[in-house]
C-alpha cells in the first residue's frame, strides 16, 4: 500500500506506518509538509492508494483548497482527513470539504487499520471491522 501523508509531524508518519503495516505485505508512507511537492508526487505516481491530510497541518481555513488541489491529481487514490478530535468532523463538513473519510487520530490502531483497509479495498478483501468510523 502506497500512502502520501500531508503533515509536518514525523511521529504521525511512524504511527500511520505501524497502523498500515499489517494490511499489506509492502507499505510505503511518504510524508511532506509542502503542498506543491504532494501535488507533484501525485501527478507522477498513479499507484498511490491513500492520501492522508493532517487537519492541524493545514488548518480548517486552508483545508478546502488543499483538498481541491489534491483531488485534481489524485487519480484513483482515496482521500482521508485526520482530525485531532472527533468533534472536528462537524467543522470539516461545515467547510464543505468532501473527503472519502475523516478519522480521529485518537482511534485505536486496530480500528484505524481496519477502517483504512475497507476504504482502500472494500469489504471483500478481509472481514474488516467498522467500529468508530466517521464518514465526512
Amino acid at each position: 500500500m502506497k500512502t502520501l501523508l500531508l503533515s509536518d509531524q514525523a511521529a504521525l508518519q511512524i504511527g500511520l506506518e505501524r497502523a498500515l503495516d499489517k494490511l499489506d505485505h509492502h507499505v510505503e508512507v511518504w510524508r511532506t509538509p509542502v503542498l506543491s511537492q504532494a501535488v507533484w508526487f501525485l501527478a507522477r505516481d498513479r499507484e498511490v492508494d491513500l492520501v492522508v491530510v493532517d487537519l492541524p497541518w493545514c488548518g480548517l481555513t486552508n483545508l478546502p483548497s488543499v483538498v481541491s488541489q489534491v483531488r485534481g491529481v489524485q487519480g484513483r487514490s482515496k482521500l482521508v482527513v485526520l482530525l485531532d478530535r472527533p468533534d472536528d468532523l462537524r467543522l470539516v463538513v461545515h467547510a464543505g470539504v468532501e473527503a472519502d473519510l475523516a478519522l480521529s487520530k485518537t482511534l485505536p490502531t486496530m480500528t484505524l487499520r481496519s477502517t483504512l483497509g475497507q476504504l482502500v479495498w472494500g469489504a471483500d478483501r478481509h472481514d474488516w471491522q467498522n467500529t468508530m468510523l466517521l464518514h465526512a
